[in-house]
């Protein structure tokens, strides 16, 4: 049996989300991109894999996106964000929220903002470790067979029939892709790429 499995690139926009309160961190910039493999249905498609180890993938994916929402959100907040207009789905692709207030020109206003934002950065960067950790395996895994099978569709014969002009057809194989693309801020954003052989 195969699964068919999307490949999807999915944008955090963090620096946009947490605006203008966002001070980068110097020694560790906080990922902007993160990549999650699918199981859209099941029957032929392009990674070997049973039933059970399809459900297991989605179920996979589906934590490792939710466990990023929330930490996208508490980072939101930890910035100055309105609870009540903050609202991060990465799963479902929905992304919601009112622009972080400007902070008050008071004195130490830099200082007080960085300690903030590199203290909320950190935080997230821990939950972020602990969801790339559990998901991890799971890419690692189907990308090794998404790997083999490719190795196996590229050894197999090709047929070049002959044109009635005596010219070989020529005969291409590879993936396709799909993408789309948005830009983080009121909305989500992710390049998806599926994969068929």
């Amino acid at each position: 049996m195969f699964g068919r499995m999307d490949h999807r690139e999915l944008r955090l926009g963090v620096a946009e989300l947490c605006a203008p309160r966002f001070v980068p961190l110097p020694d560790r910039p906080v990922p902007d991109e993160v990549s999650v493999y699918e199981c859209r249905s099941s029957g032929w498609g392009t990674v070997p894999a049973t039933e059970a180890e399809a459900e297991e993938w989605q179920r996979a994916a589906e934590e490792y996106l939710d466990a990023l929402s929330a930490a996208l959100r508490e980072l939101y907040l930890d910035h100055g964000g309105w609870p009540v207009y903050g609202h991060v789905d990465l799963r479902r692709r929905t992304w919601s929220h009112r622009h972080v207030p400007r902070p008050f020109p008071l004195p130490g206003r830099r200082r007080r903002l960085t300690r903030r934002s590199h203290t909320a950065q950190r935080a997230f960067l821990a939950r972020f470790d602990e969801a790339e950790a559990a998901y991890r395996p799971v890419r690692e895994e189907i990308e090794r067979r998404l790997a083999e099978q490719r190795a196996r569709f590229e050894r197999q014969p090709k047929w070049t029939p002959e044109r009635s002009d005596g010219s070989p057809h020529t005969t291409h194989r590879g993936t396709s892709h799909h993408s789309s693309h948005g830009v983080g801020g009121d909305s989500g954003s992710a390049a998806s790429h599926g994969t068929s052989f």
